[in-house]
């Protein structure tokens, strides 16, 4: 061995990317990292409901759906349209046919259609139950 030089054994030496306490270190910090990282993601998780619950009940022009006796009595009053007055427009603009409807309270109260085109694509189509206007068409 060179003069001056001290032997060293490799189980101590700390910068080395192999010694056995440099790598327990990284390990360490690397759990550390993921855990942080794992409780913000929960975190995140369990206030993302909470605010879009918040938000709907700031808007109370989203209202809430109908039931199909609300639906009814509504038409009946005349009050809004018949959905099949709606769907006859919506069958001359869009051939295809009918997945699902509902009506949903607000300012103007709208039916809320989704549709399926021949060629595969699901429409939703909003429709003023009031007037019987399509107010958009989406997807």
């Amino acid at each position: 061995m060179a003069a001056g030089l001290k032997a060293v054994r490799p189980d101590m030496c700390t910068t080395s990317p192999f010694s056995r306490h440099s790598g327990r270190r990284r390990y360490s910090v690397t759990m550390q990292l993921r855990f942080l990282l794992a409780a913000l993601a929960m975190g995140l998780a369990a206030a993302a409901p909470a605010e879009a619950f918040q938000r709907g009940r700031d808007r109370p022009d989203l209202g809430q759906s109908f039931s199909p006796n609300e639906a009814r009595d509504a038409v009946e009053q005349g009050r809004h349209v018949p959905l099949r007055q709606i769907l006859s427009q919506i069958e001359s603009r869009y051939p295809g046919r009918l997945l699902g409807a509902r009506l949903q309270g607000g300012n103007p109260s709208i039916y809320v259609i989704d549709w399926l085109t021949p060629d595969g694509r699901k429409l939703t189509i909003r429709a003023n139950a009031e007037t019987g206007d399509i107010i958009g068409v989406s997807g």
